[in-house]
């Protein structure tokens, strides 16, 4: 089976967040592809910049690690 695979699952990643472990299961072990918008993908850099700007760890890199993934 295909997904599509929401914003909220790899922000949930990204800024290791409560839900982290599951949806890191998700994305590992679920079989078929997994897709993501231009949209995701955008919002997700948008959301990285936003916290980068109020202070927290550089996520630049996570920006740039996550495009490469």
């Amino acid at each position: 089976m295909n997904y599509l695979v929401d914003t909220n699952i790899f922000l949930e990643i990204l800024l290791n967040q409560n839900g982290r472990k599951k949806c890191e299961t998700f994305l590992q072990d679920e079989p078929g592809a997994a897709w993501i918008s231009d949209f995701t993908l955008h919002s997700i850099g948008v959301i990285l910049r936003a916290v980068h700007r109020v202070g927290a760890e550089p996520k630049h890199r996570l920006l740039a690690g996550f495009g490469k993934d």
